[in-house]
């Protein structure tokens, strides 16, 4: 299998790029969980998590999703949520599938990733065929099932985590969002503030297990989605 290096020799752009990550999730309190195991797993994979709500100071959501994605090494999206809402008349939510698109079209001209996740087996191959063919990464409702499936993404040439460093960060990330809530009375934690203490206490923890608090300025690979 090839393996992607993600830091260009000599490429001051890039090496700022190669840090960050940036997740596309549906902004629901169901998707909660997900995003602290998202936080937790890339700050173990020497990532820093992004998101449209601490990226950028753009007014416009869908300017700062663009230029989110386009100064990220990667863009991770999450696109199991595919039912009818339940205001009439009732509708798919389409903001997740035209986000991917846009970070597909970005990755042409930018030479950055885009990840996948779903939670059924070649569901996006029949609902998108375009794309026909992607290594879409399955996850379920457990918190483990994002670390797994990214643990078959990104590796680490000095350090790959485990389970239980994943479940050690990802405690600690629960921590802080219990604090944005009771001490703060975030209601959800998808807005900045929240965001950005989720990944403090990420990175703290991550630097924890690793015993080494440059851990984000370490080289972190993707493996070649293509196969």
């Amino acid at each position: 299998m090839k393996r992607m290096t993600l830091i260009p020799p000599g490429s001051r752009r890039n090496q700022r790029k190669v840090q960050t990550a940036f997740i596309n999730i549906p902004y629901s309190p169901e998707y909660e969980e997900r995003l602290m195991a998202l936080i937790a797993t890339l700050s173990l994979f020497g990532l820093v998590p992004t998101s449209a709500s601490v990226a950028s100071a753009a007014p416009n959501r869908l300017d700062r999703i663009i230029s989110a994605i386009a100064e990220c090494a990667v863009s991770i999206h999450d696109l199991t949520w595919v039912e009818l809402d339940s205001i009439e008349p009732r509708t798919p939510r389409f903001n997740m599938p035209f986000e991917f698109g846009v970070a597909l079209g970005l990755a042409r001209l930018v030479g950055n990733e885009v990840i996948a996740m779903d939670s059924v087996p070649y569901r996006l191959d029949k609902a998108l065929s375009d794309v026909r063919g992607l290594d879409v990464q399955i996850i379920d409702d457990e918190a483990a099932s994002v670390f797994r499936a990214l643990s078959n993404v990104f590796y680490r040439k000095d350090f790959q985590p485990e389970p239980h460093h994943f479940q050690y960060v990802l405690d600690r990330v629960r921590r802080a969002a219990d604090h944005a809530r009771v001490e703060y009375g975030f209601d959800s934690l998808f807005e900045a503030k929240p965001f950005s203490d989720l990944r403090r206490a990420a990175s703290e923890a991550a630097c924890g297990v690793l015993g080494n608090p440059r851990v984000a300025k370490r080289k972190v690979a993707l493996r070649d989605l293509t196969r």
